[in-house]
């Protein structure tokens, strides 16, 4: 208004989207990833936000770990700390690893390939190998109520969801999503696969409420 000239503020920028739904969570994670503070309504329903979609993926994985697209998208974030990278060689060197010829690759079947050899990525994939087999026993011995809390405990990614901009709206997902399993219990239920059918199950009805407003705290 006065005409003086000052530095460019993260304010003065906006992305723009043809299509918001799913695309603008993407955006505003990999923004926050790279330090910058972004904010958006959510689009969508609860399951769509990033943070909980990616805990979903998790307990995909850990009910049965030959969903590849879900163990990729695990492998790839904080929980399971592998680098693009190493997807990519996991996918290209251990192709046939532990698999039969006539069945479809199994990004699980390369994972196993890869924590035979030695070296870093050797290394990261019995890690990570070790902490599922971990993951699974406990699922099969406590509610999906205290199992999903063990799991936030364990990984940390209540945490890591926190300290992004939008952290506190992230973190009240991440809770909604606990209070959800309470509820499924409360109602005489019981078991990790059974709840994630009634998860799909609420996603497809959309009866779930939206997700909150992410971006800058």
């Amino acid at each position: 208004r006065t005409g003086a000239r000052r530095a460019p503020r993260y304010g003065d920028f906006a992305v723009l989207l043809r299509s918001y739904k799913n695309a603008a969570e993407d955006w505003l994670t990999t923004l926050a990833l790279e330090g910058i503070p972004a904010y958006g309504e959510a689009a969508g329903g609860f399951f769509d936000a990033v943070e909980v979609r990616l805990f979903m993926d998790l307990l995909r994985v850990i009910d049965n770990r030959s969903q590849s697209i879900p163990l990729a998208a695990v492998l790839r974030s904080p929980i399971g700390g592998f680098c693009t990278e190493e997807l990519i060689e996991l996918r290209t060197a251990y192709t046939s690893a532990g698999a039969d010829p006539a069945s479809p690759w199994r990004l699980f079947d390369s994972l196993l390939g890869a924590a035979e050899d030695e070296g870093e990525l050797g290394s990261k994939a019995r890690a990570f190998l070790a902490k599922l087999a971990r993951w699974q026993e406990l699922a099969g011995l406590v509610g999906v109520h205290a199992f999903i809390g063990a799991l936030l405990d364990e990984t940390d990614y209540g945490l890591f969801c926190r300290a992004l901009p939008g952290g506190k709206q992230r973190e009240g997902n991440l809770e909604a999503l606990c209070e959800k399993a309470r509820r499924f219990e409360a109602s005489g239920f019981a078991g990790l696969h059974a709840f994630l059918n009634y998860a799909e199950k609420l996603r497809a009805l959309g009866t779930s409420e939206a997700a909150q407003s992410v971006g800058a705290d």
